[in-house]
């Protein structure tokens, strides 16, 4: 379900009650993250497809709430995850009903509100499933060549080294990233 243009969207109180639903469901919000998520609703403006989209950096963020950015950014993670709010990824502007569009600076998130968060996270959580299961499978005929290579099944590879050849199968895990650079 999309707001039109033609229609009054209450945002803020339709976060509330997102917010709501998902507490019911028995996960809860930071404190932050709510207050982020009333501050997203009222500067979200209109764009031309009827979708209620917000554009602004961490930093502008952090002025308009009084958090630190980094509270800024885990608050969004938080509505991320929640399914409240949708980035979109790679725009560099927003279109607006009015034929105009209003540019968006690098770096900075454009983030659309969720009408419909039940359907939204379900479907979210599918296609991510999907594609877990497609990364597991791509992994498994190398990982049972990786093995067979064991000396503990008769190949030349010392058991020893088995865990780092592995990860390099899998790759660091993203936490690690950064600091292996």
């Amino acid at each position: 379900m999309t707001a039109g243009a033609d229609q009054k969207v209450d945002r803020v109180g339709l976060v509330l009650d997102h917010i709501r639903q998902h507490e019911a469901s028995g996960a809860r919000l930071t404190a932050s993250a709510k207050y982020l998520a009333v501050i997203l609703a009222r500067r979200s403006r209109l764009t031309s497809d009827g979708q209620w989209a917000v554009w602004r950096g961490r930093k502008s963020l952090a002025e308009l709430t009084g958090f630190s950015d980094r509270t800024v950014n885990t608050a969004r993670r938080e509505l991320l995850e929640a399914g409240l709010f949708l980035h979109v990824r790679g725009a560099t502007f927003v279109p607006l009903p009015d034929g105009s569009t209003r540019p968006v600076a690098r770096g900075v998130m454009v983030l659309v509100l969720v009408m419909d968060v039940a359907k939204f996270v379900a479907a979210r959580d599918a296609k991510r499933e999907q594609l877990n299961a497609k990364r597991r499978d791509d992994l498994q005929p190398e990982k049972l060549a990786l093995q067979k290579r064991l000396q503990s099944f008769g190949g030349n590879i010392p058991d020893s080294e088995y865990p780092a050849l592995l990860e390099k199968l899998h790759g660091r895990p993203r936490a690690n990233r950064k600091a292996a650079v």
